[in-house]
């Protein structure tokens, strides 16, 4: 779901994922959009002046919404500003994304989770630190996004509690060098960035062992808010696939992320995430076998949205 506020986008992981998969095209992503879940973002606190827009909201809302904003206090969410939260998840909202840091306590978490759980919403937690990922877990969200700092011990209590991991791979492979190939920068920011990809690699890969080790439920979203030269943002969110794939993940467990368990994740197993009666027509077909060739994803050329063809390259051919 793609969230505008004040004139700007916001991506969730898991929505970057699905997009990239359904849609590969922007027409088809704009065609696709409307039908998506919607989802609210809630942020932990007031950020200082200087910051973007982003972290100084403490509730993004789409404008047609007509909500008011829930503001997160110190000490945790007061009578009114639990009735507002209330009031903001009664809307569309599929699922609230709650911005953790290091400074926000548990209660102030378990506060808004257990006010989206009574109203039957998922609950993710942007988590990057240890500490934060914690205070996540202790909370009981839905699931945690990104989780570059999460330890082992971490993972087991997310395993036990049935908490989704949502990887989020963007600098797994050399990301920050791809962006700046057709940049003019110094030899040694060139020097810098090589060397910050080669040990985002070496960590992107020891994370996904882990993570395929500890048994956690996980779901991956490509995080993609950069500018890819020479694709679109639909094309630049499916390299996630290539990346997963050379941090070690087999080619069916990236499938699954991004179908199956995305699905789960979002609370729409029962509608999304595979092909079964009952369930939306939701369809894409490449010219190859994305098992053998996991990068056949990367170009799709047949899509299908509740059972109306909107994109077919292959009755070209």
């Amino acid at each position: 779901m793609v969230i505008r506020v004040d004139g700007h986008a916001y991506y969730s992981a898991t929505f970057l994922c699905l997009g990239g998969l359904l849609s590969a095209h922007a027409a088809e992503a704009q065609r696709i959009d409307a039908l998506r879940p919607r989802e609210t973002y809630l942020y932990s606190r007031n950020r200082p002046a200087n910051k973007s827009s982003q972290t100084n909201a403490a509730l993004l809302l789409r404008r047609d919404m007509d909500l008011e904003r829930a503001f997160v206090a110190a000490g945790g969410l007061c009578w009114r500003e639990r009735t507002r939260l209330a009031s903001a998840v009664t809307s569309r909202a599929l699922a609230i994304n709650v911005r953790i840091d290091d400074g926000m306590s548990v209660p102030e978490v378990t506060v808004i989770v257990d006010e989206a759980h009574r109203q039957h919403l998922k609950v993710a937690a942007h988590g990057i630190s240890t500490g934060s990922i914690q205070t996540a877990i202790d909370a009981g969200v839905d699931s945690v996004e990104h989780s570059n700092g999460v330890t082992d011990e971490q993972l087991k209590t997310m395993r036990d509690k049935g908490i989704f991991l949502d990887l989020t791979p963007t600098f797994y492979d050399g990301f920050w060098s791809k962006i700046h190939e057709t940049i003019t920068v110094s030899p040694a920011l060139r020097a810098a960035n090589a060397a910050g990809d080669e040990a985002g690699r070496k960590r992107g890969a020891a994370r996904v062992q882990r993570v395929l080790k500890s048994g956690v439920k996980f779901a991956a979203g490509s995080d993609m808010c950069w500018y890819y030269p020479g694709k679109t943002r639909d094309e630049a969110t499916a390299t996630m696939f290539p990346t997963l794939q050379k941090s070690g993940m087999p080619t069916l467990d990236i499938i699954r992320a991004v179908t199956t368990s995305a699905a789960e994740i979002l609370g729409w197993q029962d509608r999304v995430g595979s092909v079964e009666p009952g369930k939306f027509a939701d369809l894409v077909a490449v010219g190859g076998d994305p098992i053998a060739d996991i990068t056949e994803l990367e170009r799709v050329r047949f899509v299908m949205k509740d059972g109306q063809v909107v994109r077919n390259d292959i009755a070209s051919n």
